[in-house]
């Protein structure tokens, strides 16, 4: 299992066990790092909830289903793994930077999608503008034709 990390080291928690000053160090740890213990703790529907892994030193982390997710073993462990290695305050805000991320995503797709409308709409009146005039200037000809008058269209 190997994870690559970069963050400075002052990033981290101060009491993880994980040094990132040397990569060949920190991928060695890695492999020695072992898991003690994994619980999956139901709630009070019976549906499987909390994921609670126990490290080899003794330290747990704690990763919780929150509605409208569905639970995934592969990603509690994923998340307590995270919250072990970067801490509760560094995994928050790469929370939060991705959570902003989503949500530009999003906007740009709806300002995408509302300069597509406007795009349309624009092209909406310029055709109508169109055949109104082209009905004009049928009515025109028509008029001059039945008064045999010529006119230059």
């Amino acid at each position: 299992m190997i994870f690559v990390i970069s963050m400075p080291e002052q990033v981290l928690k101060k009491n993880t066990a994980i040094s990132l000053s040397e990569p060949e160090v920190l991928v060695k740890e890695l492999q020695n790092m072992k898991i003690k213990e994994v619980n999956v703790y139901k709630d009070k529907n019976g549906k499987d909830k909390t994921v609670k892994v126990t490290f080899a030193d003794d330290v747990s982390t704690v990763a919780t289903l929150k509605e409208p997710d569905v639970f995934d073993l592969y990603t509690g462990i994923r998340i307590c793994l995270e919250k072990y290695f970067l801490g509760n305050t560094v995994r928050n805000k790469l929370d939060n930077l991705s959570k902003n991320a989503v949500k530009a995503y999003y906007n740009d797709l709806k300002n995408k999608e509302k300069e597509k409308s406007l795009i349309e709409a624009r092209k909406a009146k310029a055709e109508k503008k169109k055949a109104k005039r082209a009905a004009r200037l049928a009515a025109k000809r028509a008029t001059a034709i039945s008064d045999k008058k010529i006119i230059s269209i």
